[in-house]
């Protein structure tokens, strides 16, 4: 509709159209200009001078955002570029009550957006309590079939029903993992024998088996994000009683508790497979074992960028996966040492402290975000008076102060966010602490002793990724979860996480 509109304003004022410039699936407010590549194609052509007109049907489809699109608008028309809107006429930047009323509108436009979204997110909340499948994923054991629903518009919804196929294999997994103990390594290799396979096609891994087990969708509920439906029993695959057990085995089951293996592991995974990453182009590791009759007779982690690059700066390519491993190894047992060298109830009163003064500044930085909204508001209604002479600003004068503030009020939001997240991870340790402490008292007797493959999952589990460099030079990077205890042990990231040989 909207393309036709243009074409057709087009003939009747006798223009031609050279080009079009279209984007699908890009949200003029979410996105910023520098992220649109149709906008940025188009301040291209127009330095070129490949067009004198940029015509849109609404001005609104340039963008929605106040603190960028209406520069960049006035920018189009500073390079001698006429900016036409079929519904709203030309953009005409003769005057500072011009620029005003081009910031006003995007302004206009943005809270729109807002509006739009937030009525959106509600509804489809409300849908989501209501019992309604309302996009997303679908999980294993899962379909989408029509049954028959109609949304407002008469088109007709998918809903959510159970797949027979899937559910009789995430039965099996609940029954296997209460009634015979089995981990989710085993389980995994055994659905692969029998040559069963994820939705996708893929192999199950035992994150994938993990994440089943952990998912109170099979409940009978419709959950996404932190809403839950009310309890839809056509949708249930395993009754509570047989969740809770699997739910407490998961719980309970740490590394001491998996059956150790008497037979190395002939698996192509290293120790470090995935997690070890090269230091100088931060490319992953890939591990290279010898060949039958290759001279070389002891596993590799391979960098494929170094080994490739011929520049004199290049990282080292090869590293002997033993010499690596030890080293890992032994700074790990040391970090382990550290984390219980104190106790829990120590470790929780640490924890404390730290809590308070994150929500202390969380409240103190919401306090100044208000404060900077309501400068912001105030600056907004100086709009009118500027319009009717009565204001001490000019035109370009508050569209300016308006900028500066609501740059202030976004970087005030930013903070508040990121205090906010750090607030409810320490909620999250809080809850946690026990089992994490347990965790990382099991990890410290079994390590030296384990299997290489319980090795591995300590590893991924203590490390969100391991970087190494030139001559060995290694830096452990800890989970968020674990990054806990090293702040409390006095020690800094720097003296026990870089480790050299």
């Amino acid at each position: 509709m909207q393309r036709e509109a243009c074409q057709e304003y087009a003939r009747e004022h006798g223009l031609w159209i050279i080009k079009e410039y279209q984007e699908r699936g890009i949200s003029a407010f979410k996105t910023p200009a520098e992220d649109r590549d149709a906008l940025q194609k188009l301040r291209e052509d127009a330095l070129e001078k490949r067009f004198d007109i940029l015509l849109v049907f609404m001005f609104d489809r340039i963008g929605r955002r106040s603190d960028e699109t209406p520069f960049v608008v006035e920018w189009f028309i500073k390079h001698g570029i006429r900016v036409i809107s079929v519904k709203e006429g030309e953009q005409i930047l003769d005057s500072h009550a011009d620029r005003l009323l081009n910031y006003i509108r995007y302004w206009q436009g943005e809270g729109e957006s807002k509006n739009t979204s937030l009525r959106i997110q509600t509804r489809l909340r409300q849908m989501h309590q209501e019992g309604y499948y309302t996009g997303g994923p679908v999980a294993y054991g899962y379909r989408l079939a029509y049954t028959g629903r109609r949304n407002k518009k008469g088109q007709p919804v998918q809903d959510l029903l159970v797949c027979d196929e899937e559910a009789a294999i995430v039965k099996e997994i609940f029954a296997r993992t209460v009634s015979e103990q089995i981990g989710t390594t085993a389980l995994a290799n055994d659905l692969n024998q029998r040559g069963l396979r994820t939705r996708a096609g893929a192999k199950f891994q035992c994150r994938t088996i993990k994440s089943i087990l952990q998912n109170r969708a099979y409940l009978g509920y419709i959950i996404k994000r932190d809403v839950a439906s009310p309890h839809i029993p056509i949708l249930q695959i395993i009754d509570d009683a047989t969740f809770e057990k699997a739910d407490q085995i998961l719980a309970k089951r740490s590394v001491a508790t998996v059956q150790r293996r008497s037979i190395p592991r002939k698996g192509k995974s290293a120790l470090l497979s995935g997690i070890l990453f090269c230091g100088t182009c931060d490319h992953r590791l890939s591990t290279s074992r010898p060949a039958e009759n290759s001279r070389r007779n002891k596993t590799q982690y391979v960098c494929p960028i170094c080994r490739k690059t011929q520049l004199t700066e290049r990282g080292q390519s090869t590293y002997t996966a033993e010499t690596v491993d030890s080293m890992v190894l032994r700074q790990t047992s040391t970090l382990l040492d550290l984390f219980t060298a104190h106790s829990e109830d120590s470790l929780r009163k640490t924890l404390e402290k730290k809590r308070k003064v994150v929500r202390q500044r969380l409240q103190e930085e919401k306090d100044r975000l208000e404060s900077a909204k309501a400068e912001l508001s105030k600056r907004e209604n100086e709009v009118v008076r500027v319009l009717d002479g009565r204001s001490k600003y000019t035109a370009k004068e508050l569209s300016a102060l308006i900028h500066e503030q609501n740059t202030i009020c976004n970087r005030l939001s930013g903070w508040v966010d990121r205090l906010n997240d750090q607030n409810q991870h320490l909620q999250y340790i809080s809850r946690n602490l026990s089992f994490l402490y347990a965790t990382v008292l099991s990890w410290k007797r079994i390590l030296p002793t384990a299997a290489e493959e319980e090795q591995r999952e300590i590893l991924r589990e203590l490390y969100q990724r391991v970087e190494i460099q030139r001559g060995y030079a290694i830096n452990l990077n800890l989970t968020s979860n674990y990054s806990f205890f090293l702040s409390c042990t006095g020690k800094t990231k720097k003296s026990v996480c870089n480790v050299k040989p």
